[in-house]
């Protein structure tokens, strides 16, 4: 059987069954996240919060899930068919302390605009402040008031708006250690 883009598809993972679209990201970020495991920390932290910041479909909160089970996870994702997907899968797997939200992280409080031409629930996903079409519209949530809260753990992964999070976070001195 051959498989057509955005057709959907479920991948076992551990114990979990990952609702996803086949698309041309699926595979990498399966081989990213489990095989290389790129989020793996050294030692035994104690991991108890976890920020997941462009959450995606969930993958990221499944291996945080799988190496952390009682940790709280915090997930932000502003694309439509990534956070249907995201949300579906934390209520599939019953992860239990798994928060979502459908918004966008960024400098400020606000809102961005999806950018044209993305494929559904894409890891490319790009959200502009610049738009009109209000059915693109996403709340984005300032980075300053997410982290008042405590996290061991803080993946973020916002195709390219990192960098205007990342000067908040330094510039305003919001995180210690």
């Amino acid at each position: 059987m051959h498989a057509t883009i955005n057709e959907p598809c479920k991948i076992l993972s551990g114990k979990n069954l990952i609702h996803c679209l086949y698309n041309k990201n699926i595979g990498f970020l399966l081989k990213e996240i489990f095989a290389d495991e790129v989020y793996a920390l050294n030692g035994n932290a104690k991991v108890t919060n976890v920020l997941d910041i462009g959450a995606n479909i969930g993958l990221s909160a499944a291996y945080f899930k799988i190496k952390f089970p009682s940790a709280k996870i915090l997930c932000y994702e502003p694309d439509e068919n990534s956070f249907e997907l995201l949300q579906k899968n934390v209520a599939e797997n019953k992860w239990e302390n798994v928060k979502c939200y459908r918004a966008a992280v960024s400098d400020k409080d606000g809102f961005l605009y999806a950018a044209a031409d993305v494929e559904m629930a894409s890891v490319n996903s790009q959200f502009t402040t610049n738009g009109s079409n209000e059915k693109n519209k996403v709340p984005s949530k300032d980075i300053a008031v997410i982290l008042q809260q405590n996290f061991d753990i803080i993946k973020m992964d916002i195709e390219g708006a990192e960098w205007e999070v990342f000067k908040k976070i330094t510039e305003d001195k919001l995180i210690t250690k």
